[in-house]
């Protein structure tokens, strides 16, 4: 177990920075003052398990790890490293801000703690979303810029969640935290989180004694989500540009003059963005393939059939490798007992790590990835049949040359040699970050601006994939299934419509009335107050030219 004192290689300095310096920053997000953060090994833990280390500067400038936070990871190991990543910056910014505010006071005095402890509460939030600079000073020496209301709401949460579990721990321990005989020592900094917990000074909460649709009146108010309600248009990866990215953007630069057939083009590249942008996968799932995953559709020959197995859960035989025998299990198993690895969803450390979100599998934990196109699978087939003869192999001869392990996934790094920026070995696992890159590279090679405003992001693909079928007037049932969703609502943010689908939808529906081939249900008559149709157009045609009028004439509407 990591011990409260930072020693060794541990030892975490946290210097003071210069305000100025701080200031010129001209910071997009808060930034660590009296806290650091790094990644560490937990004893008692699953192997390639990693906890988020806090580590607090005190008012005395002793560093210590704040342990509370690795117990809490500890309570919840297979929550993502998104979450680790999460809960320890809120609870560090917390306490940065507490240092700021408190004049370094820790333990707090009990005395007046409850007004105290709702300032606190209260100046944080509004620290987050408003920022801690007024006319250019900041008495806080934080210079915090404000934060959207999205980032906010989730920091104050990570915190709210943590304090619920504090409170859980200390009312089951001998050490409890009891509101109504506090410590005569003062409040130490979990104290503070319990303390909020017990008093209600939850910053944004439901009142589990109440019906759901009844929200608390919180102690701070961050004002109305300005993102509103209304769905939003997705942005996708243009579709124009969809095959010069395949063939344009992937094409390796020292190649563009010529050379093999193998290597004029990053033949795992293009596999990632078929699959992605004709396939519908999300860019950290085809990480998870295995070289047999894909195969040739006995249904349409010269076509790829791939398989997608849950990464832990799913079914397979495999030989075991001290007894010889063929086993029965999952993939979970068979990585372990035959290549002494986990699943790269349980993995949470570094390269190895790829994500795996929840979705709809059948009984087997697989799903069939269903082709936007056929070509697309007839494609993806050819460079398969390439990549695993011509392109892996040698990769993965290097890798044994250099011993490094073997793996059964499919998409790999070519290392060092073949790209500098690359930092992993030969054969390595493909990293989802690599990827990003790579895919960021072909983007600008093909002069598109990179950005998730753009939709040219590796997720972009997956967005051209769900809109592509839902401009294809597909049933929300086929969507659901090609997309893998859980519900068949996940696909309301494909199809809702962007500014100029819905102006040209309106157009369209109002030429079909003038034409005729479209009419209101009601026809209105005088005096009934319903549309008429030929009153409207003539009325607002006069209106139009009365209002034309009146701005060349410079007079006034009558």
């Amino acid at each position: 177990m990591i011990t409260p004192q930072l020693r060794g290689e541990a030892r975490v300095v946290l210097l003071t920075r210069n305000l100025r310096e701080t200031a010129a920053r001209r910071l997009t997000h808060p930034y660590p003052v009296h806290h650091a953060t790094m990644v560490r090994r937990v004893e008692g833990m699953p192997p390639g398990w990693t906890a988020r280390i806090l580590v607090l500067r005190r008012a005395d400038g002793i560093d210590e790890i704040y342990l509370p936070l690795i117990k809490y990871q500890r309570a919840y190991p297979n929550r993502s490293a998104t979450w680790q990543n999460d809960i320890v910056r809120a609870v560090g910014l917390f306490w940065d801000y507490s240092r700021a505010t408190a004049a370094g006071a820790t333990p707090i005095p009990i005395v007046s703690a409850q007004p105290f402890l709702k300032e606190l509460l209260q100046g944080f939030a509004l620290a987050l979303r408003e920022g801690t600079v007024v006319e250019g000073r900041d008495p806080t020496g934080l210079y915090w810029p404000g934060s959207p209301y999205s980032v906010t709401k989730n920091l104050v949460r990570r915190i709210e969640d943590f304090a619920r579990w504090c409170h859980t721990v200390s009312s089951s321990s001998q050490h409890r935290t009891d509101p109504t005989s506090p410590p005569n020592d003062g409040l130490s900094f979990t104290d503070i989180l319990v303390w909020s917990r017990l008093r209600k000074f939850e910053m944004l909460s439901y009142i589990s004694a109440e019906p759901r649709s009844v929200r608390r009146r919180s102690v701070v108010n961050l004002g109305k989500d300005p993102r509103g309600h209304a769905l939003e248009a997705v942005k996708f990866f243009p579709r124009k540009d969809a095959a010069r990215l395949l063939w344009e953007g992937h094409r390796r630069p020292k190649s563009a003059g010529g050379g093999d057939a193998y290597g004029a083009h990053n033949a795992r590249d293009q596999m990632m963005a078929l699959i992605d942008g004709w396939g519908g996968l999300r860019r950290s799932e085809a990480l998870h393939l295995w070289v047999g995953d894909v195969v040739e559709n006995p249904d349409k020959p010269g076509h790829a059939l791939v398989v997608l197995h849950h990464p832990t859960d799913a079914a397979i035989e495999y030989r075991d490798p001290i007894s010889g025998c063929l086993q029965a299990g999952t993939r979970g198993q068979a990585l372990n007992s035959v290549y002494g690895l986990r699943a790269r969803n349980v993995e949470k450390r570094g390269r190895y790590h790829a994500g795996w979100k929840g979705m709809d599998l059948d009984p087997q934990h697989t799903a069939i990835i269903h082709w936007l196109d056929d070509r697309a699978a007839a494609l993806f087939w050819v460079l398969y049949l390439t990549y695993i003869r011509y392109v892996r192999p040698p990769i993965m001869r290097r890798r044994k040359a250099l011993r490094g392990y073997d793996h059964p996934f499919l998409f790999v790094s070519e290392g060092r040699d073949r790209n500098p920026g690359d930092t992993s070995r030969p054969g390595d696992p493909y990293s989802m970050q690599a990827y990003e890159r790579n895919h960021k590279a072909a983007v600008l090679r093909i002069n598109l601006s990179y950005g998730k405003r753009y939709g040219t992001t590796t997720h972009g693909l997956r967005h051209m994939y769900g809109r592509t079928l839902a401009d294809l007037r597909v049933s929300p049932e086929i969507i659901q299934k090609a997309m893998r969703h859980t519900s068949v609502l996940s696909q309301l943010v494909y199809v809702a419509p962007d500014n100029a689908t819905t102006d040209a939808r309106l157009q369209e529906a109002w030429d079909r009335l003038q034409t005729g081939e479209l009419s209101l249900p009601i026809r209105a008559s005088p005096g009934s107050g319903a549309l008429d149709q030929d009153a409207l157009s003539e009325n607002t045609t006069q209106a139009l030219l009365r209002l034309r009028e009146t701005i060349l004439d410079g007079g006034s509407i009558a």
